[in-house]
């Protein structure tokens, strides 16, 4: 067991121990003697989503309309699209919804504190907590950096309840204290955010060439009707379950193998394991990925939790992930397929597969696939379990896949390169925000260093820029003996100045 003293001063209305954690209290007391703002001074409202009867149903989503937003697309504090719904403008107003414009926060209420900034116009579920930015003097995105960062984060960890489901109050959210510094050293920081947006947008350009290689495997009419007698005999396989052969599966495997050969995924890949199971997490050590850091065509390295260095050497070389694999969920969120694109050494847990290939430059298009809606249904048509579904090794020998080999795959790799390049450039623009926020914070960069480099960028002149930008490392700014988190500047510099030009073009 462990004790300590709380100073009567510290005492608040809480009287839950992890509420006066000398962490908690040190940022407090840090960003008191900052001069910062609580958030409710710094945005125009902040107001939880509806409940009771005007809550939204699930069937009123419609494919058009405005964006209904979840914490379901939120949860890693980036606004993900891949599970975004919409809800016709005219149904939320009949149903007393509010409808919400410009560049906000949006901060989930249920579960680990998470945030994120969307531009444009949408509503929100009960589930979510909104900071309106319009008509303010800071910088929105600068917001969101703070409120991302460690300092933001930590401090709704610290409002959370120890009950079965944590909630993040409004109140909460409102009470935020923000470090304020310079207009000019927040535009050097939000613009971080608004280069990462732009690569974002570059990279969903991209994959509508890419998803245009698999344009001929989309089935027009999905029934739920089952069929029993008039499945044929060569789609027929070990599971006997009646759902196994909804119309909806059958069509689509029909569908692709009329558009040519197909194989198995045992005839793309050497070897499918398992992850390992390790359950100590630490604060310094081994990445360790999950399903939650497995998405669709890419994997979270940055921030998934930790487990000690050593169990790279526990586990088997199969276990082990190597650029060049792919990874496959198999439990919970089943059949997200990713493809290892850096040398960085990690591990995944059990529930993930690590598939060694027998060609690596047929894993993008193999992953893309399976992400794809005629991998996705088959994943769903051969899964197993009810409360926790999955797929397992024997059944994943059903899945219908193409003959790549007479694909353009030299082509689909250029794009795919493309997109990975654009896409994990954002995630490294948002990690730079948080982290300058961060040394800012603690005095590892003034104020003055990032004020002269947001001055000679507006001259043209990115040298200060790339000064900082080399400082940063993927475990913060300025970290001793870490890994640089840019290998490639003018890589980036470059490919930002292509959306840049593809933006313009419209």
């Amino acid at each position: 067991m462990f004790a300590g003293l709380v100073c009567p001063q510290n005492l608040e209305h809480r009287l839950d121990a992890g509420y006066y954690d000398s962490k908690h209290l040190a940022i407090r007391d840090l960003l008191e003697s900052l001069g910062a703002k609580r958030l409710r001074n710094l945005v125009s409202k902040i107001a939880c989503g509806p409940f009771g009867g005007n809550a939204i149903a699930d069937d009123l989503y419609q494919e058009d309309g405005l964006m209904f937003i979840r914490p379901i697309n939120i949860s890693s504090n980036r606004f993900d699209d891949s599970s975004l719904v919409k809800v016709p403008e005219n149904i939320l107003m009949e149903n007393g919804l509010k409808v919400y414009q410009g560049e906000n926060l949006y901060f989930g209420r249920v579960g680990v504190p998470c945030v994120a900034l969307i531009s444009g116009k949408t509503s929100i579920s009960p589930n979510i907590i909104i900071a309106e930015t319009k008509n303010i003097s800071a910088d929105p995105y600068y917001l969101f950096s703070f409120s991302s960062s460690s300092y933001g984060l930590s401090q709704l960890k610290r409002q959370l309840k120890e009950v079965a489901q944590p909630t993040t109050s409004t109140d909460a959210v409102k009470d935020l204290l923000v470090y304020e510094p310079h207009l000019t050293v927040q535009a050097y920081i939000g613009n971080k955010v608004r280069h990462a947006e732009l690569l974002s947008q570059h990279a969903r350009e991209v994959k509508l060439k890419l998803d245009s290689f698999f344009g001929e495997f989309e089935v027009e009419q999905e029934q739920e009707k089952i069929i029993y007698s008039n499945t044929s005999p060569e789609l027929l396989t070990n599971i006997l379950t009646a759902t196994t052969y909804k119309q909806k599966y059958i069509l689509n495997q029909e569908n692709i193998k009329t558009l040519g050969k197909t194989k198995k995924i045992l005839d793309y890949l050497n070897s499918i394991s398992n992850g390992f199971d390790e359950r100590t997490d630490v604060t310094d050590g081994l990445p360790y990925v999950k399903v939650a850091d497995v998405r669709p065509n890419s994997i979270d390295l940055f921030n998934c939790g930790r487990v000690r260095k050593s169990a790279l050497t526990d586990a088997s070389k199969k276990q082990t992930p190597e650029k060049g694999d792919l990874l496959l969920t198999r439990k919970g969120s089943f059949g997200i397929a990713a493809v290892v694109m850096s040398n960085q050494e990690f591990l995944c847990s059990s529930e993930v597969f690590c598939c060694k290939p027998k060609r690596h430059d047929l894993m993008p298009i193999l992953s893309w696939f399976l992400n794809h809606k005629a991998g996705q249904l088959q994943f769903w048509q051969f899964s197993t379990g009810t409360t926790m579904p999955g797929i397992n090794q024997e059944n994943l020998n059903n899945i219908f896949i193409p003959d790549f080999s007479d694909w353009d795959i030299d082509g689909f790799n250029y794009h795919y390169n493309v997109y990975y390049n654009s896409f994990s450039n954002a995630e490294k623009l948002i990690l730079t925000s948080r982290f300058l926020v961060e040394a800012l914070i603690e005095g590892v960069i003034t104020q003055d260093e990032i004020i002269e480099a947001q001055q000679a960028l507006e001259s043209d002149d990115n040298t200060k820029d790339k000064a900082i930008l080399s400082k940063l490392t993927e475990k913060g700014y300025a970290i001793e003996d870490a890994k640089p988190l840019f290998s490639n500047l003018e890589e980036l510099y470059e490919i930002l100045e292509e959306a840049q030009q593809e933006k313009e073009q419209g």
